[in-house]
């Protein structure tokens, strides 16, 4: 996993004569989530969807990502993906059941 992003926020927003601003807080936070080991069934989350995340918490109009070349990870494309996951599982386990059932009357054609 490439922390680029989550390392290059934690650079700009260190500055030893400003102290511990909320910019330091969110930065920890992003490095805890990004050390996170997912639960069972969790996606691991890429370093630019922790930038993202935390950074909405106080501003939904964040323009960092994109200010360093890094596109954004839209709502929109995350439920055409959720979408797209489980039209194809759908499809899947249709096929499979399809295969199934054609081999238990290839079963039976062979025992008759």
């Amino acid at each position: 996993m490439d922390p680029y992003p989550i390392d290059f926020f934690g650079e700009c927003m260190n500055s030893p004569q400003n102290g511990h601003t909320l910019a330091n807080e969110i930065y920890e936070h992003m490095v805890v989530e990004k050390e996170r080991e997912p639960e069972e069934g969790e996606a691991q989350k890429s370093p630019s969807k922790i930038v993202a995340d935390s950074l909405s918490q106080i501003s939904r109009s964040s323009i960092f990502l994109p200010n360093i070349g890094v596109a954004r990870v839209s709502k929109t494309a995350r439920s055409t993906s959720t979408a797209a996951e489980a039209r194809l599982q759908a499809q899947f386990e249709a096929t499979l059941q399809a295969e199934r059932e054609e081999a238990a009357r290839m079963q039976e054609q062979l025992e008759a």
